[in-house]
């Protein structure tokens, strides 16, 4: 009977133990997310506010600041490898893929911002297209998220 037991407690624990590298894998993510929220939250009115007023080396300065700030955490995403676990490796492509669109429309801001003044206007319309691509990267990522949890017995609970 002990050693029933005892390999019902270890399996028990072995998927504790997965369980646990997903939820981390996860938090880490989110994380690093809430950097690049926090800093987004602070530059985002800016920029539109610095287009309006034709202020455009403030715009390509910060969206070049934004761009480094992604291109850091996507290289921690990259370097970091995805857990063993169910869903794990498509998690971390999905994690890749929605900071791609998050760069890209930091990318949209600096390309606005150097364009000569015959270009800009198309630019401008670019950027709106690049914020409607982020918004679905940002319904793909929850989703993925989402997947990744439920495979791996967690939930995902928006704070």
């Amino acid at each position: 009977m002990k050693k029933l037991s005892l390999g019902i407690l270890l399996i028990a624990c072995l998927a504790g133990c997965t369980n646990k590298a997903a939820f981390t894998y996860n938090e880490d993510f989110v994380k690093q997310e809430k950097v690049i929220n926090k800093a987004a939250d602070e530059v985002d009115s800016r920029l539109q506010s610095y287009i309006d007023a034709e202020k455009y080396d403030s715009v390509q300065a910060i969206s070049e600041r934004m761009e480094k700030l992604i291109d850091g955490v996507t290289a921690d995403v990259k370097a970091k490898p995805a857990p063993d676990v169910k869903e794990g490796s498509n998690f971390k492509d999905a994690c890749i893929k929605y900071l791609g669109a998050r760069k890209g429309y930091y990318t949209a801001f600096k390309e606005v911002a150097i364009a000569s003044p015959e270009e800009r206007s198309q630019k401008i319309v670019d950027l709106g297209m690049v914020g409607i691509g982020l918004l679905s990267a940002v319904k793909d990522i929850q989703a993925s998220q989402k997947k990744y949890a439920e495979a791996n017995g967690f939930k995902i609970v928006d704070k």
